[in-house]
């Protein structure tokens, strides 16, 4: 499958997806049912949708502590991937919003490039700089030994792969889906359906 990456200068590039790994199954990261690894933020490197926290750090276990939590990844530098998955989390907020959930998009680009970004497009979500792609590691959409690039001939930097995670107010993942073919395949109406689970208290 053929991809055009569009650089920083608005140069066009044709990249080529290599053929699946002959491994099937799921994804190698973290599977619904398995407990949200504990993180925490530094409030000064999250553009915040609503009032900033008065704290100098939150917490994972903070996070869901009053509603179901949606995890998202998002970075730049999947050039014409990028925009594309970024309007799809802004339509999936406004369904997370009116049924009493928050999303978190963790991204690659440091807190003074967020908030130009935000500048230009307001988001009515929160929006964090994940240093060193540490939570992306934790929840395996990082993994060194299944690179970005191994898959998408002409990426040579370290990325992570698109991914959500529904977790509920007890820190239990329990929906996940990644997009690591980078073909926009995201079942968001599955993860609402889980979601309406959560509320109703019928998963546990």
């Amino acid at each position: 499958m053929l991809y055009e990456i569009i650089d920083e200068e608005g140069n066009v590039h044709s990249y080529e997806l290599k053929p699946r790994l002959g491994t099937k199954g799921s994804f190698p990261g973290r599977a619904a049912g398995e407990q949200l690894p504990y993180f925490e933020l530094n409030t000064e490197q999250v553009v915040w949708a609503g009032v900033q926290p008065q704290t100098t750090l939150i917490t994972s276990h903070d996070l869901v502590r009053e509603q179901p939590l949606v995890v998202a990844f998002h970075c730049e530098c999947w050039g014409a991937y990028a925009p594309k998955i970024m309007e799809a989390l802004i339509t999936l907020n406004e369904q997370l919003i009116s049924r009493g959930a928050r999303l978190l998009v963790l991204t690659q680009e440091p807190v003074k490039r967020l908030k130009k970004l935000v500048e230009h497009q307001p988001l009515a979500f929160d929006i964090s700089y994940d240093e060193g792609y540490r939570i992306a590691t934790q929840l395996g959409v990082y993994l060194e030994d299944r690179p970005v690039w191994d898959r998408v001939a002409g990426i040579s930097e370290d990325v992570y792969y698109p991914g959500l995670f529904l977790v509920d107010q007890d820190g239990l993942i329990q929906n996940v889906q990644v997009d690591q073919d980078f073909e926009m395949k995201w079942d968001f109406p599955a993860l609402l359906d889980t979601l309406a689970q959560v509320q109703a208290g019928a998963l546990v």
